[in-house]
């Protein structure tokens, strides 16, 4: 987009260089999002909402009072869309033209400021074959996006490129982090995302596979209000003193980075790998029949068997599992499922069946097979000790019926 010559005001020569890219027919990788145009910073792998400097949206009608649901709605998506893969970013500005007139709309954790810019044409009728051309020359008289750092729009960390090495600088109670050309024993070097869906407001935190000194590390970086104690000070009491709490990750460095902007603190903790999460392994099927009978034993085996009455979740399935499972056994089981959540029956043994079961409900989750499977070892305790009490004698083993289902 620049090709001046700035010979004459160096001052004026943009610290950036961008790529403006059309959406209005494509949608922005990755996503089903088609902003008019987006403005992508250089030096990234590919253009998408993790490389998006400044989203920009036009509109023929123009709005002089509040925006209308929709409008607001529809940029503030494209806003999430950004949060969702920058970790760097603090706020994402959209610029709008609307009508006549252009404003900047700044999005962050505590909701929107909208900005008004002036009028950028005096007839947008006349504009509407040569668009592209009016927004390019639109975004050339919004010098100031092309002249500041990326820290200035919403980066906490400048991001020409794609930071790869980070430094981060603690002194007493607040730290500073920079971008690192190269490695080094202090640096961090980030080897990718872990994936986490990022909401908006509220707590929000980007977990980031790192490298440190060596080894494999974890970087968290949470955005959190002002009024939540820090996350790092928990970590300082269950990992100091005499009072070492086992199983807890042990943490390298931590600091906050933003005290308060707008009502939201942003803190880093660089702790060790802990391995996968335990929903990594989930296999996405309920078993719904889990009763003393079906777990069995061999020597130090356990065994959970009979799945005659399980059931698949395709939601929590990913791609290629469903596609290897219908072509191996000709069926499509998003479809099977639909139709036997329609004819879903109670399953399961009485004794054993947790309360939502009892009365009635036939929609299930992971919360009602451990239910099942506590009432299996109440059975099995009820057996402790020199007199045999016997399950019958337990209250809950008398409750048959959706009426006294709550006794349980």
């Amino acid at each position: 987009m620049v090709d001046s010559d700035f010979s004459r005001c160096p001052d004026a020569k943009p610290r950036e260089h961008f790529l403006l890219e059309n959406h209005e027919t494509n949608s922005v990788a990755g996503t089903l999002a088609k902003p008019d145009y987006v403005l992508y910073y250089e030096g990234y792998e590919r253009s998408d909402f993790g490389s998006a400097h400044v989203i920009i949206e036009a509109k023929l009608a123009q709005f002089d009072c509040n925006l209308p649901v929709e409008v607001l709605g529809q940029i503030g998506y494209y806003a999430k869309c950004v949060w969702e893969k920058q970790f760097t970013r603090t706020f994402v500005p959209v610029i709008l033209l609307h009508g006549t007139k252009v404003d900047l709309c700044l999005f962050s954790r505590s909701g929107y400021s909208r900005v008004p810019l002036g009028r950028f044409i005096k007839d947008p009728k006349k504009h509407i074959e040569g668009f592209e051309r009016t927004i390019a020359t639109t975004i050339r008289k919004l010098w100031f996006f092309l002249i500041q750092p990326s820290e200035r729009f919403g980066h906490f960390v400048n991001v020409s490129s794609k930071p790869r090495y980070l430094l981060f600088n603690r002194e007493k109670r607040y730290a500073t982090v920079k971008r690192a050309a190269l490695d080094c024993d202090s640096s961090v070097r980030v080897t990718g995302r872990i994936d986490r869906k990022v909401e908006v407001s509220h707590r929000v935190a980007y977990l980031l596979n790192v490298r440190y000194q060596g080894e494999e590390a974890v970087l968290k970086l949470s955005w959190l209000p002002v009024k939540r104690q820090p996350e790092g000070v928990l970590y300082d009491l269950l990992n100091g003193g005499n009072h070492r709490v086992d199983c807890i990750p042990k943490v390298f460095r931590s600091g906050i980075l933003v005290s308060d902007f707008l009502g939201y603190r942003l803190e880093f903790i660089l702790m060790e790998h802990c391995g996968k999460p335990l929903i990594d392994e989930r296999a996405g099927v309920y078993h719904r029949d889990i009763s003393a009978g079906n777990i069995t034993l061999r020597e130090q085996e356990v065994f959970l068997i009979d799945w005659g009455y399980g059931k698949a979740i395709p939601d929590a399935l990913d791609r290629r599992q469903k596609e290897k499972v219908n072509s191996d056994w000709g069926i499509d089981i998003d479809r099977l499922t639909v139709n036997e959540d329609a004819r879903d029956g109670v399953t399961g043994t009485v004794y054993y069946m947790g309360i939502r079961v009892l009365m009635g409900y036939s929609n299930r989750s992971i919360l009602d097979d451990i239910e099942s499977l506590l009432y299996v070892l109440l059975h099995s305790i009820s057996y402790v000790g020199s007199e045999r009490s016997g399950f019958s004698k337990l209250e809950f083993a008398k409750v048959h019926n959706g009426s006294h289902a709550a006794m349980k």
